[in-house]
């Protein structure tokens, strides 16, 4: 058996430690309350749809179907939504 084989590299190297950290638990709660499917209303373009969600954070986004404007992707970190009951 090879020396280096027992200690992980060549030369005695322990890789372990550039292993990358763990990846931070994700909420279950996205945070804005939205769901696909949703009845939203905005100041500028009236009562839409959501249609689709992505991304998390600051970095989260909807993409609404508006009857007189049509399909936008609004920023929800800027968007003022009030959803409808």
């Amino acid at each position: 058996m090879l020396a280096h084989a027992k200690t992980g590299g060549l030369f005695g190297t322990d890789y372990s430690r550039f292993a990358s950290p763990a990846l931070p638990k994700r909420k279950a709660d996205p945070g804005h309350g939205l769901s696909a499917g949703m009845k939203v209303f905005h100041n500028k373009f009236g009562e839409g749809t959501v249609q689709a969600l992505e991304g998390v954070g600051e970095d989260a986004r909807a993409q609404i179907s508006f009857p007189r404007h049509g399909v936008k992707w609004l920023a929800l970190s800027v968007a003022k939504l009030t959803v409808l009951g």
